[in-house]
């Protein structure tokens, strides 16, 4: 395994229960509460999976993504989309590394669908196409939406640029 922490009793008992879940290609949606190491949880799992993972997350919370995910995965590749001078991450296509591509839910939606797009008009492309190519292409080992209560509306433009992005497992 490439974590490198310790994970309490009622953590292994989530990442159990991740790792059970993803066999099954079901979605988990970690309900703890604040402070229990939902994160830790979530990177435990992410590092016995090798290849390419998205999280995307609140602004507040990207740094410490990038934070934790350094310091509880060995050997892992970050590469935040975020920012004026963002560009489009390069991933390892042969799946021989751990990656971790972190954006926000504002750069996901600015950057998937922009203000001009109404009635489901995909077809109109942002200024910014590359990410939002990579996204369309790309089939993610996982992604995860933090805070996901972010994404409770299906009529707004943030849960269609969720719909975007695809996973064997969210």
């Amino acid at each position: 395994t490439n974590f490198l922490g310790t994970l309490r009793p009622y953590q292994s008992i989530g990442f159990s229960w991740i790792e059970k879940m993803s066999k099954q290609t079901m979605g988990v949606c970690l309900g703890d509460e604040m402070g229990l190491g939902k994160t830790v949880q979530t990177l435990a799992y992410i590092s016995n999976k090798k290849g390419n993972h998205l999280i995307v997350a609140p602004t507040s919370l990207l740094h410490n993504w990038n934070e934790e995910g350094l310091r509880f995965i060995e050997n892992l590749q970050v590469s935040i989309f975020h920012g004026p001078n963002r560009k489009c991450p390069e991933i390892d296509r042969s799946k021989n590394s751990i990656h971790i591509i972190i954006t926000t839910y504002g750069t996901l939606t600015r950057e998937l669908l922009p203000t001009s797009i109404e009635n489901n008009d995909s077809e109109t492309l942002n200024e910014s196409t590359t990410f939002k190519d990579f996204i369309v292409n790309s089939k993610f080992d996982t992604i995860i939406f933090d805070e996901v209560q972010y994404l409770k509306n299906p009529d707004t433009r943030r849960y269609k640029c969720a719909k975007l992005c695809k996973s064997d497992f969210y």
